[in-house]
């Protein structure tokens, strides 16, 4: 793989540890990643997308609404609903971040880039 072309950010814990659990509710928020087109998206323990009534299972670049200043904030988590929103159901899930044709300052440097934080807001 090429990383100019893409690159890929897997999580499968929120930024403070915690493994992703679809009984909790996380927020991902920021600005959009330096790359020509961005998605995350939401797989199962079994490496799949995770079935739901919405047929929700990513926000790109695209589709993600934004503040007046650019800024996103999306909803991940249970039964999760709304446009910036992935419903998961309850279960273990991970997260993949795609960059499309990433920055030079990304492809040089993938560790230290500036991604989207992913914090846990609420668990049952």
């Amino acid at each position: 793989m090429n990383p100019s072309e893409t690159i890929y950010y897997a999580a499968r814990t929120d930024n403070d540890g915690h493994v992703l659990e679809g009984d909790c509710r996380y927020e991902i928020s920021g600005r959009d990643p330096d790359a020509r087109w961005w998605s995350i998206t939401a797989y199962g323990p079994d490496d799949f997308l995770i079935p739901n009534p919405q047929h929700r299972y990513s926000v790109s670049k695209t589709t993600v609404a934004r503040d007046a200043n650019g800024n996103f904030a999306m909803q991940i988590g249970g039964n999760a609903v709304g446009d910036n929103s992935i419903p998961v159901g309850a279960g273990r899930f991970s997260l993949t971040l795609r960059l499309y044709n990433p920055g030079p300052g990304v492809v040089l440097d993938p560790a230290h880039t500036a991604l989207p934080t992913l914090k846990q807001v609420s668990c049952s």
